[in-house]
């Protein structure tokens, strides 16, 4: 743990499937695609944060739930990469 309370996890590189992360952005660009397009980079980034704010804390937790579940059943635990 980091001065400011802040834990650090350490993911493996390259593998999207083992950092929940990347299925968080998968919701967020499902949320994106729903919204109305538009060229105006203000309204663009709006509906970016907008879509990254909808994103619900239980999907997150699943999300995190799979990974640290492949995780624990992947070689990666053992300490083979």
């Amino acid at each position: 743990m980091y001065a400011q309370g802040s834990d650090v996890i350490f993911l493996p590189e390259y593998h999207c499937e083992l950092n929940f992360i990347e299925q968080c952005w998968g919701y967020a660009k499902r949320i994106y695609r729903q919204k109305a397009r538009s060229s105006s980079e203000a309204i663009l980034e709006c509906n970016v944060i907008d879509s990254l704010d909808a994103v619900p804390q239980s999907p997150m937790r699943r999300f995190a739930t799979r990974s640290f579940r492949f995780i624990d059943g992947n070689a990666y635990r053992k300490g083979l990469q």
